[in-house]
């Protein structure tokens, strides 16, 4: 079944070049769900908007205000969960490829 490939997955990077409403909507379930599965996820987001996106500030601030007081994401435990800068200000397309790069050189 094809989500059982996801019990596979030890590490996740999420690159989070969206407005708020698809962060709060669409990467945040898919992250909570790769955590519950014990994925470390890092969500990686630019210093800057390209138009409307939500930045790396905006993105810790965002979690912060998700997390219980235990630290944990709508009850499942966010501490595999890591908040990265990518470093830059391009569309997250032209991120992706170093990032990907970089992934398989730290592996």
């Amino acid at each position: 079944m094809f989500t059982d490939i996801f019990y596979f997955v030890l590490l996740a990077i999420i690159f989070v070049d969206n407005s708020g409403a698809d962060i709060i909507l669409g990467v945040l379930p898919f992250a909570r769900e790769l955590l519950r599965r014990g994925t470390q996820v890092v969500l990686a987001a630019n210093d800057l908007p390209s138009i409307n996106d939500v930045i790396y500030p905006e993105l810790i601030e965002i979690i912060s205000k998700l997390k219980d007081e235990q630290g944990q994401l709508a009850g499942v435990d966010a501490s595999n969960l890591l908040i990265a800068n990518s470093g830059s200000d391009f569309p997250v397309c032209e991120n992706e490829l170093y990032l990907f790069y970089a992934t398989i050189l730290l592996w």
